[in-house]
């Protein structure tokens, strides 16, 4: 699950390390592997490490050393949530902190930004948990996410995770759509590399399969609902793929013999796979069966009003009878793996319904306590074990010395209910010391982060000055909106003169995938590009392209550090990726009610300066008529399909009678992207 959109726009910076240590008195110290806790400890924080860890009556602390009391206080490891899509990191950052959750691993997003996150993270640029991710999802073709990289046989899959560790993934993650021949080969490239691999088990391998191949880790508990049905002994097309209808077979578990599953779950842990049963997505969409009940949780104040649309209507409440019938098997199933050995992890699906920044992690907690597991058993799934997957268990996940100093202070202890990891009263974040007053103003940083994610409207922006020769010609506003939640605008202005055409954008669309830019396109007299800039409006990088000869030289990138590219058009077409643009890109292809063009096409600007390519089928309706501001305009009508980076983006767009684009519409499978001409 994949919800795309971002908000960015406060940033939070990690405080230095301090640079002289402090030491922690009397605390009780929560031992994760025995499950016991060890009284009247004394830790000394060096910089972002524990220096000392030890009983307070042997553990001497230098003189001068500045003391922290904490008598009555519990200390544990920070917590980890292991399948996240970090999307909102203003609003997602701070309120994780708060909660205790130190560690994150994303499980599918846009790679370059994902690993931009990454760093920013851990250099301190943005406050925040550590985190790890696999970027790109690895998927079938057609793929279900934006920001996959599809893979429609095995030659693809092994390109698309080389691609990915070249860019420097920590972990890939394969998705449902995956041939066999596909999905083997890229476990089998991803292992070659020295990556762990796991993801989703795809709906054409078995889970027996998927284990013997060596996936690492397993999300959703997705295969063992197949299992189940084929070792209940139920036809094996009772219960069809598409509309959750296989979470049918959740119900018929009773009916496997009790053998079967003994061997079942034997063969899962001697895989050695860690499963992350994501409990609480599956508990926050059965909630959406009656959206209005859900959104009355007060945690939605983390949510940014992007999301909130998402959930309610990207078919969530059509998934929700399914999801609910399903959760209390799922529940019997995680305790019964527990018990057999095999390894389990808590990851919440960030970003999905009712899933909330580390308020979810603790209630994913919780669900397995509700299972029948063990609350020390829990917490070593939330820290431990996760740390082995993530592969940090060498520094996180215990409270030791050498460790990185990432810990949170208890009011009582979560040995007797793992409840109590959320009563927080202090987090050490890799050295830094955040009181309990440091948190709620986190917490409070964290809810006007997503009160403020109301993405552009640009409405109170002074109106754009001309930056290109010309008399003014067109002048206007796109508004967008993503599902029903506004999502930006470009503003634009068309100019001409004996030179030719010109034209001026600015575009601001929320999220952390389309930063703010500004573009300015020259075009002959014959309505051919020409020449073009474009910048980020905080002067971080810019670029310029000349179209000469059947080629496009293109210089971009932040100051010092610009590349140069050449890309050979070879009939392909090129330009802005504005939908200003369209008043001489449409009438370009020559198309006559009926007509149909295909062909490459690369565009700039909305994602980054670099071009990027697309193939694309572009065919011309009959033209209608339609009520726009009052009158009745005869308009053109013009549907596409387009294919870039293995996504299949349909698209329809009406053009007024005076060339300019009155409304296009892109449909993915994630959700519907507007934009909507202003009426002046």
């Amino acid at each position: 699950m994949l919800p795309i959109l971002a908000a960015l726009f406060l940033v939070l910076q990690l405080p230095p390390a301090p640079d002289q240590p402090y030491a922690i008195v009397g605390v009780a110290v929560l031992d994760v592997e025995a499950g016991v806790l060890r009284p009247d400890w004394t830790l000394l924080i060096e910089g972002e490490r524990i220096g000392v860890a030890g009983p307070r009556a042997t553990t001497p602390i230098p003189a001068g050393t500045p003391v922290r009391a904490g008598a009555g206080l519990i200390v544990a490891p920070g917590l980890f949530d292991t399948h996240v899509h970090f999307v909102d990191p203003d609003a997602f950052a701070p309120a994780m902190v708060a909660n205790g959750v130190l560690f994150v691993r994303d499980l599918g997003s846009e790679t370059n930004s994902v690993l931009a996150l990454r760093e920013a993270l851990r250099s301190g640029e943005r406050l925040g948990p550590e985190l790890i991710a696999t970027g790109a999802i690895v998927d079938g073709d057609p793929a279900v996410w934006p920001f996959s990289e599809a893979s429609a046989d095995a030659v693809a899959a092994r390109a698309a995770v080389a691609r990915l560790a070249a860019a420097g993934v920590d972990q890939i993650k394969v998705y449902s759509r995956l041939s066999p021949e596909a999905f083997h080969a890229a476990v089998a490239e991803a292992k070659a590399r020295g990556l762990k691999v796991g993801g989703h088990v795809p709906d054409s391998v078995s889970l027996d399969d998927a284990l013997a191949a060596g996936m690492d880790f397993s999300e959703h508990l997705m295969g063992w609902e197949r299992l189940l049905g084929r070792l209940a002994g139920a036809a094996q097309d009772e219960f069809a793929h598409g509309d959750f209808k296989e979470y049918g077979y959740w119900a018929l578990r009773g009916q496997v013999p009790a053998e079967d599953l003994r061997a079942a779950y034997a063969r899962a842990k001697q895989a050695g796979t860690y499963f992350a049963p994501t409990l609480v997505v599956m508990e926050g969409v059965a909630g959406y069966g009656d959206p209005d009940t859900a959104e009355k949780d007060p945690r939605m104040a983390f949510i940014g009003p992007a999301y909130r649309a998402f959930w309610r209507n990207a078919g969530y409440s059509r998934a929700a009878p399914s999801f609910a019938s399903a959760l209390p098997h799922q529940k019997a199933l995680v305790k019964e793996l527990h018990d057999a050995g095999v390894t389990l992890v808590c990851g919440t699906d960030l970003a999905n319904p009712s899933v909330f920044p580390g308020f979810s992690l603790h209630r994913e907690m919780e669900l397995f306590q509700e299972c029948g597991i063990a609350p020390a058993d829990v917490i070593r799934c939330a820290t431990v074990n996760a740390a082995r997957l993530c592969g940090v268990e060498n520094r996180l996940g215990r409270v030791r010395a050498d460790a990185t100093a990432s810990l949170v202070l208890l009011r009582a202890n979560p040995l007797q209910d793992v409840r109590n990891y959320a009563q927080i009263e202090a987090v050490v974040l890799r050295g830094r010391w955040l009181d309990r007053a440091a948190l709620d103003g986190l917490l409070e940083q964290a809810r006007e982060a997503a009160a403020q994610a109301v993405p552009y409207t640009g409405e109170e922006e002074p109106e754009m000055a001309s930056e290109i020769p010309g008399e003014p010609v067109h002048r206007g506003r796109y508004q967008f909106t993503f599902w029903d939640s506004a999502a930006g605008f470009e503003e634009f202005l068309w100019t001409k003169d004996a030179e030719g055409w010109h034209l001026q954008a600015r575009l601001e669309v929320a999220g952390g995938f389309a930063k703010p830019a500004r573009i300015t396109a020259h075009y002959g007299p014959d309505r051919n590009l020409l020449s073009a800039t474009w910048r980020r409006p905080d002067g971080g990088e810019t670029a310029t392209y000349r179209v000469e000869g059947g080629k496009v030289l293109v210089r971009g990138g932040a100051a010092g550090a610009e590349e140069e590219i050449e890309i050979v058009l070879d009939g392909a077409a090129f330009g802005p990726d504005v939908f200003s643009a369209d008043l001489l890109s449409l009438p370009a292809l020559g198309l006559q009610p009926g007509g149909e063009i295909s062909g490459r096409a690369f565009g700039f600007g909305a994602e980054s300066w670099k071009p990027a390519e697309s193939s694309r089928v572009i065919r011309r309706d009959p033209d209608t008529k339609v009520e726009w501001g009052g009158k009745t305009l005869s308009v053109s009508v013009y549907s596409g399909e387009y294919t870039m980076d293995g996504q299949k983006i349909k698209t329809r767009t009406w053009v007024g009678p005076d060339g300019l684009t009155l409304k296009s519409a892109f449909i993915f499978e994630f959700g519907k992207f507007e934009a909507r001409l202003a009426i002046p």
